[in-house]
């Protein structure tokens, strides 16, 4: 589905984990990892050169900008990925395409409902975020695997 992603992930001791374990119990939806992506839809190779640059990087303070939001991609067949998303601030400043993911779901949208139970993120400091590389060929983001 997304190929190889590299993300920084968030701490198991950020509040956000206790949000989206809450999350996933009230939307029946999978369980994944807190993480803001960095590069998705990579080939391996792709992957490890992209992990191996942002080592070398200062990791950013990401802060909330606005309310969650809905959003959708379409895949090739019937497949719909929608996901509710908190957009976020980098360092401060707003860049578009910033965000936490906060709930998947394959072929089912969101309702307003849903949407209104989600909370504020906290800040996530540079010190809460580490740099992975996902496998994430699976429809399923509950089955996506660490590579490194």
């Amino acid at each position: 589905m997304f190929k190889y992603c590299v993300w920084y992930t968030v701490k198991e001791t950020h509040p956000v984990h206790k949000m989206m374990s809450k999350y996933s119990s009230l939307f029946k939806t999978p369980r994944f990892p807190p993480h803001i992506t960095i590069q998705s839809k990579l080939s391996k190779s792709e992957a490890i050169s992209t992990y191996n640059r942002y080592l070398s990087v200062d990791k950013p303070i990401f802060t909330s900008h606005g309310h969650p939001t809905i959003t959708y991609e379409r895949f090739p067949g019937p497949l719909y990925f929608y996901a509710i998303e908190q957009p976020l601030n980098t360092n401060g400043a707003y860049v578009e395409g910033i965000h936490l993911s906060l709930a998947y779901r394959i072929n089912k949208n969101f309702t307003p409902m849903e949407l209104a139970h989600t909370e504020f993120v906290p800040r996530i400091y540079n010190t809460d975020l580490s740099i992975c590389i996902m496998n994430c060929e699976s429809e399923n983001p509950g089955e996506w695997e660490r590579v490194k």
